[in-house]
Formats: structure tokens, sequence, C-alpha cells
């Protein structure tokens, strides 16, 4: 908003470019949030909205150390 002010331009151009970008970033943040909670459903649940446990076990891949 500074640098708006700084420019030459009016404090409502100013306070429409920061509310501009306020809302890109509440915007960015919802669409990503919403992608990723789509995105661990597809995952992590079989059709019937079953927890797939073999997303969660471990499989063997580590192996313990003694």
């Amino acid at each position: 908003m500074t640098g708006v002010l700084l420019g030459g331009a009016s404090p409502e151009t100013a306070i429409k470019c920061k509310i501009m970008i306020m809302i890109a970033i509440v915007a960015s943040a919802i669409t990503s949030v919403v992608f990723a909670i789509l995105l661990i459903v597809r995952i992590c649940f079989k059709k019937r909205e079953v927890l797939r446990l073999d997303v969660f076990v471990n499989n063997g891949a580590r192996k313990n150390r003694d």
C-alpha cells in the first residue's frame, strides 16, 4: 500500500489494491487446502468411506536395527 501511495495514487486506489491482494492470498490458501483435503480423502479412503489401513501401516519398509 505504501508503494502505491508513494507512486502518487489516491488512498482509495491503494486500499482497493490492498483488498485485491488480500482476497487473492485468501483465495489461493482456500484453494490449496481444498485440493489437499480432496487428495487425502481420495488416497486414504475406499469407496464406502472406509479407511484404508495399508496407507498407515509400515509394511516392513523400516526394519528395527538392534
